[in-house]
């Protein structure tokens, strides 16, 4: 099967890319077993209420809009990745999506990893922040962009 990149959204034949899409999706599917391990080890711990799982990515596929894959653009969906926190011990609500505050990943998860931890003072961009008080339902200053 031939590489897909950019260019091949006129270069592979239907074959090449319904086979590299179906191949995608199977990764995926890995990867989603893979959490539900972990997820499933942490339950059988008897930890699950004390632990905090992230979960997040560097970017974002395309997912095959404008036939595009990987992460070659700036499309939205290329851009959109998640930033998913399992807080038992701190929710107020499960399955809350907030689609109010601007998370970034870059900038925020390393803030939000070290307030879980408990480590004080510790600096790193100043953009940057944790997302910790909005899991646990509280209202802060969030930034606008």
């Amino acid at each position: 099967m031939k590489s897909i990149r950019l260019e091949n959204k006129v270069n592979l034949t239907e074959e090449d890319w319904r086979l590299g899409r179906g191949l995608y999706c199977r990764l995926t599917e890995g990867v989603d077993a893979g959490i539900q391990v972990v997820l499933d080890a942490i339950r059988g711990s008897g930890k699950e209420e004390e632990t905090v799982v992230i979960f997040s990515s560097d970017h974002g596929e395309n997912d095959a809009t404008y036939r595009l894959s990987g992460k070659s653009t700036f499309n939205e969906e290329s851009v959109r990745i998640p930033f998913i926190v399992m807080d038992k011990g701190g929710v107020q609500k499960t399955g809350l999506v907030d689609d109010t505050h601007f998370v970034v990943n870059g900038l925020d998860l390393l803030p939000t990893v070290l307030d879980y931890a408990g480590v004080p003072g510790a600096k790193g961009d100043p953009r940057g922040q944790s997302v910790r008080p909005l899991v646990e339902g509280k209202e802060i200053p969030w930034r606008k962009d």
